[in-house]
């Protein structure tokens, strides 16, 4: 609901997102908007610093620079489908009415990376660990409960009807391993 919030308040060329207990690296998105403005993209997304127990590791998802192969890649958990690691152009947002879904707290990230990527005609992934993306115990990711796994059970076939059917056909190998991985 947040997000959504935010979102529909933006006015500047970009729109990104950043978890209240995560952090950049200097300039990350002066590196970002660079990169998107060089390549007129629709998306750039950076590799990512994960932060726990005191310990950080890079991690990066080099993907081919092409949407379609982002959508695979997300159903595949190849590419993270956090929105925290991008940034996004606002016009493509709004001209597609790309949101997050209503009434779920988990994976709303997940439907909001495949609606972008649905509709994103240029991609880009700056090979840079800009993110840091800090894991502790109270970590969303780390904290499964009835409630989650139903909220990802709904946000995963609220976003698959919006996924078009020539689309579903021709990715139905990943969306079966991102189910596989679900169950």
């Amino acid at each position: 609901v947040a997000r959504q919030l935010g979102l529909s308040k933006t006015i500047g060329e970009y729109v990104t997102f950043v978890d209240s207990d995560d952090w950049l690296e200097p300039n990350a998105y002066k590196y970002m908007i660079d990169e998107a403005d060089n390549a007129n993209a629709d998306v750039v997304w950076c590799g990512r610093i994960d932060v726990e127990n005191g310990k950080s590791k890079s991690v990066y998802h080099p993907i081919e620079e092409d949407p379609s192969k982002c959508l695979k890649a997300i159903f595949q958990r190849t590419m993270h489908g956090s929105v925290c690691n991008k940034i996004f152009r606002r016009s493509l947002l709004v001209k597609n009415k790309v949101h997050f879904p209503k009434k779920y707290n988990y994976c709303e990230d997940w439907s909001f990376c495949i609606q972008v990527f649905l509709k994103a005609k240029k991609v880009k992934f700056l090979h840079r660990a800009l993110y840091n993306y800090y894991q502790h115990d109270e970590s969303t990711l780390h904290t499964l409960d009835k409630q989650k796994l139903i909220d990802r059970f709904n946000v995963f076939t609220y976003t698959l009807d919006l996924v078009p059917d020539n689309i579903k056909l021709k990715l139905k190998p990943a969306i079966s391993y991102d189910i596989s991985k679900f169950i």
